[in-house]
């Protein structure tokens, strides 16, 4: 028999993966909406992704219809050898998912670690006044500073948030710095950073998952939408602010001559692990529907005769 944990388990990833497909079909019925309605809208859909098994939890109370399947006498032998091998396949896949977990969970230690070297590298930045005005105004508490470590800007930290400034900053328009330090100190205004690290927790949880790490690239396209959407409204200068992110862009390219296996890493790789995934949905599936417990055993055929495979003699 199968434990209950790794067949919750099973259950569990099938219904975010319908949750996940629903919601992006029912994306359309929104439209021409702005960047921030779908934002909101794809939190509540991670959130309720989350809130499942709560929600599961509230109704295990209540009563359940019960429906059978008949299961072909011929195939009896395929149902009991299913059976037998669950036990076995079970902690195999959770032990998969605990070691994934843990090493995403290091993974996130070590990049906070080198958050704080990066934050400790860095050296003050003065800029012009009406920049320092804008910092007041949307972001009192933060702190531009220079950096060696980024090409690009890079916004860090929730109580004492920086920002720290590539050299190349200095090469940029008056207007072009009023736009994009403008970017930066919005997303602190908006808390984006601890949203940023919740998001990189739930992805090393859901290491396995695709419907999830495909849920968050969306989340967080959608959240520089809004800040892109933000800036032009505040700042009403969309050219320069677009030529200053592609000199950005363009410096990211020169410090990473293979984008392509990086890019490919992050939004392919977690469809590496689908073959588990389906393999793992596979066996759930044949379970459920082939295996019905009742007091913890399995269904009896009506006639055990039927059961048998028949034999053929040779002569």
């Amino acid at each position: 028999m199968m434990d209950a944990l790794p067949l919750a388990f099973v259950i569990y990833s099938s219904q975010i993966l319908l949750v996940v497909s629903a919601a992006a079909m029912a994306e359309a019925l929104l439209g021409r909406a702005r960047p921030l309605v779908r934002l909101r809208y794809w939190r509540a859909i991670g959130v309720l992704c989350l809130a499942l098994p709560a929600i599961a939890s509230t109704n295990a109370n209540t009563t359940a219809a019960s429906v059978t399947f008949s299961v072909l006498p011929a195939r009896d032998a395929a149902v009991q050898t299913v059976a037998k091998a669950l036990p076995a396949v079970g902690p195999i896949v959770l032990w998969i998912w605990a070691y994934g977990a843990i090493a995403g969970l290091v993974w996130l230690l070590a990049g906070a670690y080198r958050v704080r070297q990066m934050r400790q590298r860095s050296t003050p930045a003065s800029l012009e006044p009406d920049v320092d005005e804008m910092r007041i105004a949307l972001a009192p508490r933060a702190e531009f500073r220079w950096s060696n470590d980024v090409q690009q800007p890079v916004t860090l930290g929730v109580w004492r948030p920086i920002v720290l400034l590539p050299r190349r900053f200095d090469e940029l328009t008056h207007d072009a710095k009023r736009a994009v330090t403008c970017h930066e100190l919005l997303h602190i205004k908006r808390r984006d950073w601890l949203w940023t690290v919740l998001e990189a927790h739930v992805r090393a949880l859901f290491w396995f998952h695709p419907a999830v790490w495909w849920l968050l690239d969306r989340v967080q396209l959608l959240r520089e939408e809004v800040i892109d959407q933000l800036v032009v409204e505040r700042t009403s200068t969309p050219r320069d602010y677009m030529l200053a992110l592609m000199m950005f862009v363009l410096a990211m390219l020169a410090a990473h001559p293979a984008p392509g296996l990086e890019k490919w890493t992050r939004n392919k790789g977690p469809w590496l692990a689908v073959i588990l995934v389906m393999g793992v949905l596979a066996v759930g599936i044949s379970a459920h529907l082939n295996i019905n417990r009742v007091n913890g055993k399995l269904i009896k055929p009506a006639n055990p005769a039927a059961a048998e495979t028949p034999k053929f003699d040779a002569g």
